[in-house]
């Protein structure tokens, strides 16, 4: 019973800090929950308590920074300067993503170009993938390029203009999430779990049973853990507003796709489809006249393939039947001989009667 009351005096004195550090209030806050475990021995964990706070917080860090000290990274601020998040909510927090799919003729002189440009302006490449493939039934192969690119915020629309300057954009989309709201609640969550951190380190000080002890110190434990969320949580946001995320796609083109800036008329209409189908009967040509060429050494051979069989048969077919000429000559002669012979046998016949 003693161990109890001296649990239960302990929590009033650690509500009644953090209520002083938050400035009071009437309205419930997340050490109000907390305490409440403490008096009733929940066991409650991190986990379970964040689920029943409805909010969902990122656990992987955004810049994979770390503290040196635990003293460092978990020193309550100071609660009478919140100055944090009115800074936070005067100044919003944008998040900022571009797609664009461009076309280019000069597929490496973009790429270098978009390259240069990127760190010029203090950004950088978080993945370049490049490959070809081959277009239109030919054995010319085209390259492309997917860029996600990661660029300071404030000079995105420079890169934008070197990317639109430099090649044909054929599609291209603009997002912008606010999470000014969202990202104030997460900081003003850690700065109670803060507060509620110190207070936890003086009442383990002051604690004389192993029970308060261990309570304590696995609470200790879940504060820490959900204050390290959070702070990654912040730094990840921190870093999508500052830099901008532009997904570009580039393809190689043997000829670019007409943009349309106005509404075509009819004769706008009938004009483009004539271009674009006489370009693809040029195209057909060229790619048959430069596939005739590649295949030459082959049809080549294949005529010298086919020669070699015909002489193969029609020779042997040639010289039987001049054979079977000659022996029909023979054959021939012979029966005009056995006439002759037949009518002068006749003709002695008729003169010896």
């Amino acid at each position: 019973m003693k161990k109890k009351i001296l649990s239960l005096l302990l929590t009033a004195i650690c509500t009644g800090m953090i209520m002083t550090g938050c400035g009071g209030g009437n309205k419930t806050s997340d050490m109000d929950y907390a305490e409440k475990n403490y008096a009733s021995g929940s066991t409650t964990t991190a986990d379970e308590w964040y689920q029943e706070e409805s909010i969902d917080y990122d656990y992987s860090y955004g810049d994979g920074s770390g503290y040196e000290t635990a003293e460092e990274a978990y020193e309550p601020e100071n609660p009478g300067s919140s100055s944090d998040s009115s800074n936070a909510l005067s100044q919003r927090k944008l998040i900022t993503t571009v797609s664009m799919d461009v076309e280019t003729e000069e597929f490496t002189d973009l790429t270098i170009t978009v390259e240069n440009k990127v760190k010029a302006l203090g950004g950088y490449m978080e993945s370049y993938n490049k490959g070809s493939e081959s277009r239109r039934g030919s054995d010319v192969r085209l390259q492309y390029a997917n860029m996600t690119i990661r660029v300071p915020a404030d000079k995105l629309e420079d890169l934008l203009s070197t990317v639109k300057g430099t090649a044909n954009v054929v599609d291209m989309t603009s997002n912008t999430e606010d999470v000014t709201l969202t990202y104030v609640d997460i900081q003003s969550r850690k700065e109670s779990l803060q507060v509620e951190y110190s207070c936890l380190l003086e009442l383990l000080a002051e604690a004389e049973s192993v029970d308060q002890i261990i309570m304590l110190q696995n609470r200790l434990t879940e504060v820490r853990y959900q204050i390290e969320s959070m702070e990654s949580r912040l730094r990840t946001y921190d870093n999508q507003v500052d830099y901008s995320t532009v997904y570009l796609y580039v393809k190689e083109v043997e000829r670019v796709t007409p943009v349309i800036t106005k509404e075509e008329t009819t004769g706008d209409k009938i004009k483009s489809g004539l271009s674009e189908n006489m370009y693809a009967i040029g195209a057909w040509f060229k790619n048959f006249f430069i596939g005739f060429v590649i295949f030459l050494p082959y049809l080549a051979l294949i005529a010298v393939i086919v020669i070699i069989t015909l002489l193969a048969v029609f020779i042997p077919l040639r010289i039987s039947k001049k054979k079977r000429e000659k022996k029909v000559q023979e054959w021939q002669r012979q029966q005009e001989m056995l006439q002759i012979q037949r009518e002068a046998a006749a003709e002695n016949t008729n003169q010896d009667s």
